[in-house]
C-alpha cells in the first residue's frame, strides 16, 4: 500500500499532514517573524523542527504569550527582530515552548521591553550562545532542564528577574574558554552560574552587581578566571566541588576524584566565607583538599573579618583594602601546609587596617574543627614580597631563624628568599628595619628593595663590607661594619650608621 502525501500551505510555510506526518518530524522553513499569538499557534502545530532562524516581531502581541508548544528543534537561533538598541512594546508578554529540546545556533533577546516571561522548560542544548540582556520587565526565566551551550552564557540588566528554574548542578558550557557573565539581576541566587556540572570545560565566571543575595556557592571545578563582586554582605562558599571522574578506580564506586583548579579567582564585596568538607558524598580529610588556585585576590570587603585559606595551593596571593579583615587562617595539617608553602611565589598583602602580621601563631581552629596558623612561609623562592600595613618585628623572626641572621654568618641560599621585588611598609612606630635590612646585604632579598621607603645594597659576594644606599645617596661602610639593631637616620640625606 502506498502512503499519500498531503501538503498544505499556512502563512506560506509547507507543513505535511496525514499518516507521513505522523510518523516522522515535520520540517518547515523558517517563516518571517512571528507577529502576533495566532501565528505562532499555527505555526508550531504544524512543525517540530524549523530550519533556520525563528525570530519574532519586536511588537508580537496576544493574549496568551507567544507559545510555540509543538516545536522541538531550531536549526537556526532565536532572536526579537529590529532591536539593536531598544525595543518598548513586545505586548505578548510571554515567549514560551514546553517541547523546544535544541537551538543549533544562538538565543539573543536583548534590548525589549514588555517581555515578562521567557520560558523554556525543556530546551537541553544551544549549540551557540545564550544573550538575555536589557530586558527590563522580565521576572521569569525557566532554563530547567538545561545541560549544555556551546558558546557563552550572558544574563545581565535584567533587575526585576526573580524567579529563575535552572539545573542545581548546572551546565557545561563548551566554548574556548567557556564564558558566563552575570550581572544587574533581582535574583536571590546565582549558584546554578557557579556549578559545572563536569570539568570538560574552563570557565570564565563574571558575577557582578547582584544586590538580593546573601550566599553563593562556588562549584566549578575547572575556572580560568573567576570573578565575583558581592553586595558587601554575601557569603561566599567554596569546597564543595564536583569533581569526579569516571576513568579512574580509586574512588569509590570506580570513580576518582580529580584534581580541582582555578587560575585566577578575584573577589570582592564579602562578608564571609564557608568552607564546606566534603565534595557529593566523597568524605574529604579537609576542606579545600585537591584544590588549587593560581591567583587569590580578596579586596575591598568591608565587613569581612576572617579569612580561610584551606586551599592546597595556593601561586598568588593578594589581600588589599578589607577594612575589617583580622584574621589569615592557613591550614596547619602537616600536608596541606607543605603544599601551600611550595606553591606560594607572590605575596602582596596591603592596607587591612586591623590584620596585624607578628608572630606565627598556631592555636586556632577554623569552625572550631580545622586546626589552622596564621601565616605559612614559603619553602621556596619567592618572586615578589610586598607587605604594608600593621606588620611587626616578630613577623620575622622565622626568616631571621631559616638564615642564620642572629649572628653575621652568610644565609643558607637553599632556603627563601625574594628574588624579584621587596616592598615594606610598616605602620607600627616601634617597628625598625635593621635586621630586614641586614637580610637584604646578605641576599635574601635579591631584587628591588625598600623598608619602610629606604633601600639598602646588598654585599658584594666575598666582600667583608656592607653598603647601603637610602633615598638615592650611598654610603660604604667599614670592612667589618654589619647590622645589629636599628637605623638612626638624621639630615635630608638621609645618611645612616649601623652600631
Amino acid at each position: 500500500m502506498r502512503l499519500l502525501r498531503v501538503a498544505a500551505v499556512v502563512g506560506g510555510t509547507t507543513l505535511l499532514s496525514g499518516r507521513l506526518a505522523a510518523a516522522q518530524s515535520t520540517s518547515c522553513k523558517s517563516p518571517k517573524a512571528i507577529g502576533s499569538a495566532s501565528d505562532a499557534e499555527a505555526l508550531a502545530k504544524g512543525c517540530s523542527i524549523i530550519e533556520g532562524d525563528l525570530t519574532i516581531s519586536a511588537g508580537a502581541s496576544g493574549d496568551d504569550g507567544i507559545r510555540l508548544d509543538g516545536i522541538k528543534n531550531i536549526t537556526g537561533g532565536i532572536s526579537i527582530q529590529d532591536c539593536p538598541e531598544r525595543c518598548a512594546g513586545l505586548t505578548a508578554g510571554t515567549i514560551s515552548s514546553s517541547t523546544l529540546e535544541t537551538v543549533e545556533g544562538d538565543i539573543q533577546i536583548s534590548d525589549v521591553g514588555g517581555l515578562h516571561s521567557l520560558l523554556f522548560p525543556a530546551l537541553r542544548d544551544v549549540h551557540g550562545s545564550i544573550t538575555l540582556e536589557n530586558l527590563a520587565d522580565l521576572t521569569s526565566l525557566d532554563l530547567g532542564s538545561l545541560r549544555s551551550v556551546n558558546e557563552s552564557f550572558v544574563l545581565a540588566s535584567a533587575p526585576e528577574l526573580a524567579n529563575l528554574t535552572a539545573p542545581p548542578k548546572g551546565f557545561d558550557i563548551a566554548g574556548d574558554p567557556a564564558r558566563v557573565r552575570i550581572w544587574d539581576v533581582g535574583l536571590g541566587s546565582v549558584d546554578p552560574f557557579l556549578v559545572a556540572s563536569s570539568n570538560a570545560h574552563t570557565r570564565d565566571i563574571s558575577v557582578s552587581r547582584i544586590p538580593n543575595i546573601v550566599y553563593a556557592e562556588l562549584a566549578t571545578s575547572n575556572g580560568g578566571t573567576v570573578r565575583i563582586e558581592g553586595n558587601g554582605h554575601l557569603t561566599l562558599g567554596l569546597g564543595n566541588f564536583r569533581n569526579v571522574s569516571s576513568s579512574g578506580g580509586n574512588g569509590a564506586g570506580g570513580q576518582m576524584l580529580m584534581p580541582a583548579h582555578i587560575e585566577t579567582l578575584n573577589v570582592s564585596g564579602l562578608s564571609a566565607v564557608r568552607w564546606s568538607s566534603s565534595s557529593d558524598g566523597n568524605a574529604q580529610k579537609r576542606p579545600g583538599e585537591y584544590y588549587t588556585l593560581g591567583t587569590l585576590s580578596v579586596h575591598d570587603s568591608a565587613l569581612l573579618t576572617s579569612l580561610p585559606m584551606l586551599w592546597e595551593g595556593i601561586g598568588r596571593l593578594d589581600i588589599a583594602h578589607n577594612d575589617a579583615l583580622a584574621e589569615l587562617a592557613f591550614p596547619r595539617d602537616p600536608d596541606a601546609a607543605r603544599a601551600v608553602a611550595s606553591s606560594l611565589r607572590k605575596i602582596a598583602v596591603r592596607d587591612n587596617p586591623r590584620l596585624e602580621l607578628e608572630a606565627l601563631s598556631e592555636d586556632g581552629k577554623w569552625n572550631g574543627t580545622v586546626e589552622t596558623a596564621s601565616w605559612i612561609w614559603p619553602t621556596e623562592d619567592l618572586e615578589t614580597l610586598v607587605l604594608s600595613g600593621v606588620v611587626h618585628d616578630t613577623f620575622f623572626r622565622p626568616l631571621e631563624k631559616i638564615h642564620g641572621l642572629t649572628t653575621s654568618s652568610s644565609p643558607n641560599p637553599a632556603k627563601p628568599r625574594v628574588l624579584d621585588d621587596f616592598e615594606l611598609t610598616s605602620t607600627v612606630p616601634e617597628f625598625h628595619c635593621g635586621t630586614i635590612d641586614q637580610m637584604r646585604m646578605h641576599g635574601v632579598f635579591v631584587g628591588n628593595y625598600s623598608c619602610n621607603g629606604n633601600s639598602v645594597d646588598m654585599v658584594p659576594p666575598g666582600s667583608g663590607s656592607g653598603a647601603f644606599r637610602t633615598r638615592g645617596e650611598a654610603f660604604v661602610g667599614a670592612r667589618n661594619m654589619f647590622v645589629v639593631g636599628v637605623c638612626v637616620w638624621s639630615g635630608m640625606l638621609g645618611w645612616g650608621w649601623f652600631g
